[in-house]
């Protein structure tokens, strides 16, 4: 079995696809949480304005780019190994980069205070 650069490389690339995948599906699984868009009763009680934000693309440009990358080094066709190499520890840097963004902002959403911890006292009707 022989490692060629060049199907290293591949094999990054791929993973930068199937990361954008991941990070898109987890996103909008996010936005859920901060938009309370799966919650009706939130909605019914805050009427609020229906914003589209591209809020998933705050996410995948690292992996973009990161294919971008990699695909000129192929398509250049170098001789020296060192610039494939160097296209697949990018692009897997920006990967774990990419990822890193996604779960700081999962983690700020699930570690909000909920909303019952700020009662206080016996008698929640006054």
């Amino acid at each position: 079995l022989v490692v060629l650069p060049t199907s290293i490389c591949m094999f990054a690339i791929i993973s930068a696809i199937i990361s954008i995948i991941i990070s898109i599906a987890q996103a909008g699984k996010i936005d859920k949480n901060l938009n309370h868009t799966d919650d009706l009763g939130y909605e019914s009680v805050a009427k609020k304005d229906k914003k589209i934000k591209m809020r998933k693309f705050k996410y995948i440009y690292k992996q973009i780019f990161g294919i971008i990358i990699g695909s000129l080094v192929l398509l250049l066709n170098l001789a020296n190994d060192i610039y494939y190499y160097g296209a697949s520890i990018i692009i897997l840097l920006l990967i774990i980069l990419s990822f890193r963004g996604l779960v700081q902002e999962h983690n700020l959403i699930v570690s909000s205070k909920i909303p019952q911890l700020n009662k206080r006292g016996g008698d929640e009707n006054e």
